[in-house]
């Protein structure tokens, strides 16, 4: 299950991520505007902020899955999927490592590391 709070922030958040991806899926590369969720590495909930390190921008179900914690991202952009995830055909291509952008908060990779 997940939880999403709706708060004044996040329509900007929403688009310095954007921005700042340039409207593609961290994981996927998908570019579909519709099925982009720009969330926090840091949830809102445990003191994140809306600032652009403190986000991805991934698509919905990839998103949903990082939120369960099938999906999970070490701070030197390692990739880990639980057995489940593995499994599944539909996330079989999904990459091992990914480059992340510069701008990324380690602190926030570190918190949802070791929170996760």
């Amino acid at each position: 299950l997940s939880s999403r709070l709706a708060r004044p922030g996040q329509a900007s958040f929403r688009r310095l991520l954007f921005r700042a991806y340039k409207g593609q899926c961290l994981l996927t590369r998908e570019n579909m505007s519709e099925v982009l969720e720009a969330i926090h590495i840091r949830p809102v909930k445990h003191q994140g902020s809306d600032q652009v390190g403190n986000g991805f921008l991934l698509r919905v179900d990839v998103h949903t899955l990082f939120d369960g914690g099938h999906i999970r991202i070490d701070p030197q952009g390692s990739v880990h999927y639980s057995e489940a995830t593995k499994q599944s055909p539909s996330y079989r291509d999904l990459p091992e490592q990914v480059d992340l952008p510069r701008f990324i908060s380690q602190q926030a990779l570190e918190w949802r590391w070791n929170y996760t």
